[in-house]
């Protein structure tokens, strides 16, 4: 009986721990990117070569976020702040981007990390 305790002491344990692995990563990024991480999810069912990314940057102040979707030859990067809202981005095929400011980088908040 005890064993059957401390096993299930140990499974809830770790459900809980992992499970707030998976929340305190989703907390690092607004809730309107996860509509973005599943799309490219289901469009891309085995990970690509480059994978998509979502960076966290400050701009005068403010947090932006910076899609990467490197995968896509022509897709470039796409800046959004907290709501979702498109601030400006790049084209991949030209490289010419309409951001005119500077972003300073903070850190990596979503990254496919899946294996090939």
């Amino acid at each position: 009986m005890k064993k059957i305790i401390l096993l299930s002491a140990i499974a809830l344990f770790l459900s809980t721990t992992i499970g707030c692995e998976k929340d305190e990563e989703k907390s690092k990024y607004p809730p309107c990117m996860q509509e973005q991480i599943d799309a490219y999810m289901a469009n891309n069912p085995t990970p690509p070569t480059n994978p998509a990314s979502i960076k966290k940057y400050s701009c005068d102040g403010k947090i932006v976020y910076v899609y990467e979707m490197p995968h896509i030859i022509d897709a470039g990067f796409t800046v959004v702040d907290k709501d979702c809202n498109i601030i400006c981005g790049s084209n991949g095929l030209t490289g010419k981007s309409n951001c005119k400011f500077e972003l300073k980088y903070i850190e990596t908040v979503w990254k496919d990390n899946r294996k090939k």
